[in-house]
């Protein structure tokens, strides 16, 4: 007050002299918090605290439900995309997600892409920086520049499902002789990255630019990606992931456009132990795991999936799965599904949760058998009545059986299809999209519920 008094009944130029000082200080600190915000930053914080542990839910079950899409990382943590950020919780089988354990943050970058592999998370990011993370920590192990991502911006939507399980450009491989290598490629150029150290291994500039379909590896060791725009060569391209040496192959009785796609690969189009080819109509499978692709004939079913060394097909009844080798195409198992539903374990009085004969939406229709996914020692079905039946992929045997509901009120709700599948660690994680739901439409975002993610254990 004695302040404000004394400027108020001074001469004129003090007071001028006074409010011309205020000024220029409420505009330093504007400019200096508009520098703190605007400035390119990287911050990157671990919570204080205990390591998480598992929650140890006993038997197999849904374990929770999640929001956001989540990668595994060690066994341990799960991983999440969001616009600027990638963040870690834990344990992975917590039922909802929680407070970040880290986070990597960038500003004014947006994430484009996130992998997995062992204990490190690469990110990319829109200015083409590829930033590897320990997964256990979210220390900052490297960082190194990537050729400029086909994706300006964020494109991972409410989930992060994009981000994280199909990266435009982003994949992984563990070629046969070892080690792991990142594969980052925008239409132009690919290139190689030993993933331990973000060391570049090699690149190579594509002939013709923005003529490539896209991509992923394979467990023979290749990175396989389609010229779409040759006229006489073989259109398929395999690179080297070690050494960027490439090899053209023309899949055998195949005529130009066709179109090849992974099978049971990991996540980010990574490590796909097989291929279909469709071409002219008709779909052919080839196994990866060579340096060349081999025909397998159990692979032409359009919904076969690779466990290991096992092919596993539908077979003639809707409710018959067949298993053969991927190397020798002997056959292994055959299993008839039991598709009933179970009772309500709480009250055995209750109807079953779903009656298979009926579509779970008017007009909709699901077969009573869908495989999956597959991951080591365990092949995943979705059975009648919203059940997840997982088997031994060697011998066929049933490993558990569970129905994908979650809590009493949310019971009978097993009206959804799947959309992104992703099985690591024991764990299976389903995206619950509306039978109606239409990626085509106006609303390629709706989701089943307000948590779409469901969490099962096997």
């Amino acid at each position: 007050m004695g302040i404000r008094r004394f400027v108020s009944s001074g001469p004129r130029w003090l007071r001028v002299a006074v409010a011309a000082a205020l000024a220029a200080g409420v505009l330093a600190a504007g400019a200096a918090i508009a520098v703190r915000v605007l400035v390119p930053a990287e911050v990157s914080t671990t919570r204080a605290g205990p390591f998480p542990s598992s929650a140890e839910q006993p038997g197999p079950g849904v374990r929770g439900v999640l929001t956001s899409a989540p990668l595994v990382v060690a066994g341990q943590l799960r991983i999440y995309a969001a616009p600027r950020q990638v963040r870690a919780d834990g344990p992975v089988d917590a039922k909802t997600e929680r407070s970040p354990y880290w986070s990597y943050r960038r500003w004014p970058e947006q994430l484009v892409g996130v992998v997995v592999t062992g204990e490190t998370v690469v990110s990319r990011w829109s200015d083409g920086q590829l930033v590897g993370l320990d997964g256990l920590t979210g220390e900052v192990r490297w960082r190194t520049p990537g050729p400029e991502p086909i994706d300006a911006g964020y494109t991972g939507g409410r989930t992060g499902a994009d981000t994280v399980y199909r990266p435009r450009g982003l994949h992984t491989a563990n070629p046969p002789g070892g080690g792991a290598v990142l594969i980052a490629d925008n239409g132009t150029e690919v290139r190689g990255f030993d993933a331990a150290t973000g060391r570049e291994l090699w690149r190579a500039r594509y002939d013709r630019p923005n003529c490539r379909a896209t991509g992923f590896t394979t467990t023979g060791g290749a990175f396989l990606t389609v010229d779409v725009c040759a006229t006489e060569e073989p259109p398929v391209e395999l690179y080297d992931v070690t050494t960027g040496a490439v090899t053209r192959w023309q899949p055998e009785g195949s005529r130009k456009p066709l179109r090849v796609t992974g099978v049971s690969c990991a996540a980010a189009s990574s490590n796909c132990p097989a291929v279909q080819v469709l071409s002219a109509g008709a779909r052919r499978g080839w196994s990866t795991a060579g340096p060349t692709p081999t025909p397998v004939p159990a692979l032409d079913a359009p919904t076969a999936l690779v466990a290991g060394d096992t092919v596993v097909a539908p077979g003639a009844d809707p409710t018959t799965v067949v298993a053969t080798s991927l190397s020798d195409g002997a056959r292994r198992w055959s299993r008839t599904v039991d598709t009933t539903p179970p009772a309500d374990p709480a009250d055995p009085a209750v109807p079953p949760v779903a009656d298979p004969s009926a579509p779970p939406v008017a007009g909709a229709s699901a077969p009573p058998v869908r495989l999956l996914a597959s991951q080591p020692g365990r092949l995943h079905l979705l059975v009648a009545g919203g059940q997840l039946l997982t088997l031994d992929p060697a011998t066929g045997a049933e490993l558990s059986r569970s129905v994908l509901t979650v809590g009493v009120t949310n019971r009978q709700k097993t009206d959804w299809q799947p959309g992104y599948v992703y099985a690591e660690a024991g764990l299976v994680c389903i995206e619950r999209l509306p039978y109606e739901w239409d990626p085509e439409g106006a609303d390629p975002g709706g989701f089943f519920v307000v948590q779409p993610m469901i969490l099962a254990g096997t």
